[in-house]
């Protein structure tokens, strides 16, 4: 975990990307530094009189790539470890994770096709984590009546009262 003035957030791994892009960006936004990291803030052009400005760009530029670094897990930096500025770190983070490949797809597709709500787990838990995984796929234009079966059955027939059942 990444600690930034008593916040703790889990550092980036395959599976947490959009919790850890939304808490990442609430800590480059609080350090102000998300303007280096979109690309908003540009760098100076190098001229005889502007050293200190450039200079000074650098050295925010390589806290706010800092802050990103030191929040990836290690087995998770090899991939940008060639990035010169935080604004190439984050675009290469962004293909990495958001990738609307049909390979992503199929990944976010297997987890519902081939996961059954466990006994031990309620159905708010189960449908909470079904909706954090429905909005991955809604970015990748699923659709809804895609999702609904998923849904469904994903649930096990004991799980569904026998007036509201489905013909499976």
């Amino acid at each position: 975990m990444i600690m930034a003035s008593n916040i703790a957030i889990e550092k980036l791994s395959k599976d947490n990307y959009d919790s850890w892009k939304l808490q990442i960006e609430a800590i480059l936004v609080k350090n102000d530094h998300w303007n280096f990291v979109t690309g908003a803030e540009r760098k100076p052009e190098v001229t005889g009189d502007n050293a200190t400005a450039v200079a000074k760009w650098i050295s925010e530029d390589q806290k706010a790539k800092a802050d990103i670094i030191l929040s990836i897990h290690p087995s998770e930096l090899s991939q940008i470890k060639n990035c010169k500025t935080s604004h190439e770190l984050w675009t290469k983070l962004q293909n990495i994770y958001e990738s609307k490949r049909p390979a992503r797809k199929a990944k976010l597709l297997k987890r519902p096709l081939f996961t059954k709500m466990s006994d031990s787990k309620s159905m708010n838990e189960h449908i909470n984590e079904f909706f954090t995984l429905v909005d991955k796929l809604k970015e990748m234009e699923i659709t809804n009546d895609l999702l609904t079966i998923l849904l469904l059955y994903s649930i096990p027939v004991r799980k569904i009262p026998n007036r509201h059942r489905i013909q499976r």
